[in-house]
């Protein structure tokens, strides 16, 4: 049917018709170069269309009813896209100026909301206007395409077109299809632009709602004020807690601080306890050299004592045996005195003899004067025998008095080492004594501790781990102390035992000391009566050799 009626259209056509079309043609292709869909463009077109169509007289009727409509409509296009382009130019840079989203104080100000909700109607009411004007046009356009394709089709088959023709035919078209190509990209934007105005009722609507819920917020913010308020005053009142509580932990804290300090003092007197107890070792090995030492010397000590009681003892049977000796020959003297008295006597007697008989007295003389000299030989060997006894008896007590000392002084060295452990030991006892002071005090503070912070289970878990350290800590020391105090009161007593031993000695050898002393005296004693009957013999034979030098005198005068 198509062809048939192309057929009959091309029979109306003549050369001269087809040369205004092509001339109409080239005119559009220069105006679509042109513009490029532009408003010149398109009245170009509409106004080359006119003139090349005025002569109707040279046309068939039929065509140049086509050639009318075909202007026709080409010219309401014209038309409706210089106003539609007119109206897009004015509207679209305001929406680019809108903002895409609103910010929250926007949609709290009211005036600004109703300002945009107005603005966002008279926007409505002009996108609804445009997109009817559009719809229409594109409508028409549809409707003018296929026509325009049908008279272009009937142009080519009528006459002989060349190749450039047809280059710009083909051309002309494609500018045809760009054309209702951006048309509809017009719509599509249109349409965008509808949804956006829909979009800006709901957000009208919602401008609503949001000035409702912004009354109904005012109201829940008054109430989230005085919530707030509230909860002010209770994070006052937690703060104020917090604050009581954080001063109870620096409290817990500084009695931690207290209890690691008192720990790490406990600590440092225990080392400074088990350094004393090493020392104390240190001491007591070298007491037990030295006391092995004094063993060693108290049983040299103890041979020489007994050497020298052996000794005493021939020395008193020797002064027992000298004495009796001395005895002897002080009786001997005695008699040997007795016998001269008598001699004396007897020669007193004879000398009232010896008037008569001088030469007898003479030999008599000599003879008393040998015996007094035999008498005062023997009286200085006994003096001799005296100073060499009193030499003796001085040396023994000096050896005597020499060992007591050295004896004396160790026992009293040893009096004092047992001082000094006495006074370690009661220091021990008193920094013992402090350190359960420091336990029961420590232990208190734990009480009360365990009694404040009942809730904070975790540190108080901790400060029993602490508790019962110190407590193992606190044995420990016990029973190290134990340990010290049973070692010190061994040695105590054995050095006790000791010094009662060296004690017993010295006193053993203070009681032989003073025995000899007793001896010595007695024998100076009996020395002195032995010099003092020596002097009475002494002074009795000088009183006789004055008689007898007086006898001499009155012999020698007669």
């Amino acid at each position: 049917m198509e062809s048939n009626g192309e057929m009959n259209c091309m029979s109306y056509l003549a050369s001269g018709e087809a040369e205004n079309f092509c001339c109409i043609f080239q005119s559009c292709d220069s105006s679509f170069v042109k513009g490029h869909l532009g408003t010149e463009s398109s009245s170009q077109l509409g106004k080359d269309l006119f003139h090349e169509s005025i002569d109707k007289s040279d046309m068939h009727p039929a065509e140049s009813e086509e050639v009318e409509s075909l202007k026709e409509n080409w010219i309401s296009y014209n038309r409706f896209m210089n106003k539609h382009r007119s109206r897009m130019r004015e509207p679209l840079p305001s929406l680019e100026d809108k903002p895409q989203e609103s910010t929250l104080e926007e949609s709290l100000n009211t005036s600004e909301t109703k300002r945009s909700w107005e603005d966002a109607m008279k926007d409505k009411v002009a996108f609804q206007e445009m997109l009817h004007e559009a719809e229409l046009a594109v409508n028409s356009a549809e409707m003018f395409l296929p026509s325009f394709k049908e008279s272009l089709v009937r142009i080519a088959k009528a006459c002989c077109i060349s190749a450039s023709d047809e280059i710009t035919i083909s051309m002309q078209e494609n500018l045809l299809i760009k054309e209702l190509e951006a048309i509809q990209k017009m719509k599509e934007l249109l349409s965008w632009l509808l949804k956006s105005s829909k979009e800006k009722e709901i957000i009208g609507n919602e401008t609503k709602d949001l000035d409702q819920t912004l009354s109904e917020s005012k109201i829940y913010v008054e109430s989230l004020r005085n919530e707030v308020i509230q909860q002010e005053k209770h994070i006052l009142e937690l703060s104020d807690q917090l604050q009581q509580e954080k001063a109870k932990i620096q409290k817990t804290y500084r009695h931690s601080e207290a209890i690691q300090t008192v720990q790490t003092h406990l600590q440092s007197q225990v080392e400074k306890k088990e350094e004393e107890n090493n020392q104390l070792r240190a001491k007591f090995q070298t007491m037990e050299k030295n006391i092995a030492e004094w063993k060693r010397q108290v049983g040299e000590y103890k041979q020489k004592i007994l050497a020298e009681k052996k000794r005493k003892v021939e020395r008193r049977n020797a002064l027992k045996r000298a004495a009796v000796v001395q005895k002897q020959r002080a009786e001997q003297m005695k008699m040997v005195v007795e016998n001269l008295f008598s001699k004396v006597k007897e020669k007193e007697i004879q000398l009232s003899e010896a008037f008569s008989a001088p030469n007898i007295w003479k030999s008599h003389h000599k003879i008393i004067i040998e015996e007094k000299i035999k008498l005062e030989v023997q009286v200085e060997t006994l003096k001799k025998q005296t100073t060499d006894l009193v030499m003796d008896l001085n040396r023994i007590e000096e050896d005597e008095r020499k060992s007591t000392n050295k004896i004396i002084q160790k026992i009293n060295f040893v009096a004092s080492e047992n001082k000094k452990i006495s006074t370690e030991n009661s220091r021990l006892k008193a920094s013992l004594d402090d350190l359960e002071a420091d336990f029961i005090t420590a232990e208190a503070e734990l009480k009360s501790l365990h009694e404040q912070v009942h809730q904070q289970e975790e540190l108080v878990e901790q400060y029993k781990i602490e508790v019962a350290k110190l407590e193992v800590e606190a044995e420990e020391l016990r029973t190290r102390y134990e340990k010290i105090m049973h070692d010190s009161r061994t040695i105590t007593e054995g050095r006790d035992v000791e010094r009662d031993a060296m004690k017993s000695q010295t006193e053993a050898r203070q009681k032989e000391v003073e025995y000899a002393r007793g001896l010595q005296k007695a024998a100076e004693e009996k020395l002195q009566k032995y010099q003092e009957s020596l002097l009475s013999c002494q002074k009795s034979c000088v009183e006789k050799s004055k008689t007898l030098r007086e006898l001499q005198a009155q012999v020698l005068r007669e």
